[in-house]
This record gives C-alpha cells, structure tokens and sequence, in this order.
C-alpha cells in the first residue's frame, strides 16, 4: 500500500475511470471484446482484498495486488511480532522494537481495511490502463 493511493479522493477515482470508459468505447467491438477478457483475468476484488487483511497480519493483501516489497516488510514484520508475542508469554520480556512492529502492523492492517476499497479500486484503474494502452499501441 502506497500511501499515494490513500490520497485519492472518490471523485478523482471517479473521474480517471470516466475518462477510461470514453478510451474503451473508442476501440474497435472485436479489440473490445479481447480488451475485456484480459480485464477480466486481471481485475482484483475488493471483498478478497479486506478478507485477506485479517491474515494475522502476514500482508496477503498486499501480495494479492502484487506488491511484493509490502508484503515482504509485512511478512518480516509480522514473524518478528509473533515471536516477540510467543516470548513474552513464555516470560520474557517485551522489547520497545516489538512494540514499534506491532504498532506497523496494526496501522497497516486498520488502513488497509478502511481504505481497501479505494486501494483495490486505484490498482484495477491502473491495470486496466496499462491494458488498454497496450492495445492501442498494438493498433498503431
């Protein structure tokens, strides 16, 4: 998750994928067609992407949309947490950097699951640009 993507508002979401529309309807009904199937394969859903949060943190959703580097971080972070916890309960102590782990990993997973919708949404936009521009570029 970028924090670009949080930035956002609905109408600029709105208006980018407006102006998507207008470029798909200008494209031949055969090129369409192809345009769609490969949309279609491609397209994230939003509901998988917040359901994938609640993942223990391991930062699923963020492999789900292909960020790798995210999820790595997340994934790092998240083990250093869990074996923070697991000693902390076996009676060791708690470390301040545990705490900085757990306070990323709860505010990656509360943004993420407060502004889901919008990350997915951006990511299909920009998929479905990258598409389309391939298809364009494949007419000229």
């Amino acid at each position: 998750m970028d924090i670009f993507e949080l930035s956002f508002s609905n109408k600029e979401l709105q208006r980018r994928e407006e102006a998507l529309r207008e470029r798909v309807a200008s494209i031949t009904n055969k090129r369409k067609s192809e345009y769609f199937r490969e949309l279609e394969e491609k397209i994230k859903d939003p509901d998988t992407y917040v359901a994938l949060c609640y993942s223990l943190g391991f930062g699923f959703h963020h492999l789900y949309l292909s960020h790798f580097l995210l999820f790595f971080l997340d994934l790092v972070a998240s083990l250093i947490f869990w074996f923070q916890f697991l000693s902390l309960l076996m009676g060791d102590s708690y470390s301040i950097f545990g705490f900085l782990i757990f306070s990323y990993n709860i505010s990656d997973f509360i943004l993420s699951l407060i502004f889901g919708g919008k990350i997915v949404w951006n990511h299909n936009l920009k998929t479905s640009d990258e598409i389309l521009k391939r298809f364009i570029s494949e007419d000229l």
